[in-house]
């Protein structure tokens, strides 16, 4: 059975830490990861980069940035039940346009899967705040904070490269395979 992740994160987040998520997901495909993303400008091309072959991308619209990889994408729209999980989980939902329903039952689907049926074993992000639990998402958090909702909800575990402890064992994990092939 194949191992999933969410990569995903903020718009804005630092160029040294896209090139960290490229190189954690060249390899985490190396050791048998797929990688659920959403083709944003950011953390989500980033982890795209470095997935190669191992990508699922869930798009919110059709052609969003121009994204082609017509083999990897999964859906390019979200379906009802990832919009009515994310409407259930953003406290003004009533309140959003079109565009941003579609950004956020993306989300859903980056880590539930197509039928909202399929959990990842982990998110890993960017978020200016650094937050790993949903309740302690704030509108500093951005998009990715429905990711972190859903993750939170379903027991998946978030790995914000924001915060130095994560950001440290993902330097670890990437070590480890130069150790490995020294040895």
């Amino acid at each position: 059975m194949t191992k999933l992740y969410a990569g995903v994160g903020s718009r804005h987040t630092p160029p040294d830490i896209c090139e960290l998520m490229t190189r954690l997901a060249e390899r985490l495909a190396a050791d048998g990861w797929m990688c659920r993303t959403g083709g944003a400008q950011g953390a989500d091309q980033a982890f795209m980069r470095g997935a190669g072959s191992q990508l699922e991308l869930y798009l919110p619209w059709p052609k969003f940035n121009q994204i082609d990889h017509t083999r990897q994408v999964k859906l390019t729209c979200p379906n009802r039940e990832a919009y009515a999980i994310a409407e259930a989980f953003h406290p003004a939902w009533q309140l959003l346009e079109w565009k941003a329903r579609a950004l956020l039952g993306r989300d859903v689907h980056q880590v539930l899967g197509v039928q909202c049926e399929e959990p990842v074993a982990m998110v890993v992000c960017w978020t200016p705040d650094g937050v790993t639990l949903g309740e302690d998402t704030t509108s500093r958090t951005g998009g990715t904070g429905m990711a972190i909702r859903i993750a939170s909800r379903w027991g998946v575990p978030v790995r914000n490269l924001k915060r130095d402890d994560h950001r440290t064992a993902a330097e670890q994990y990437l070590g480890q395979r130069v150790a490995e092939a020294g040895s």
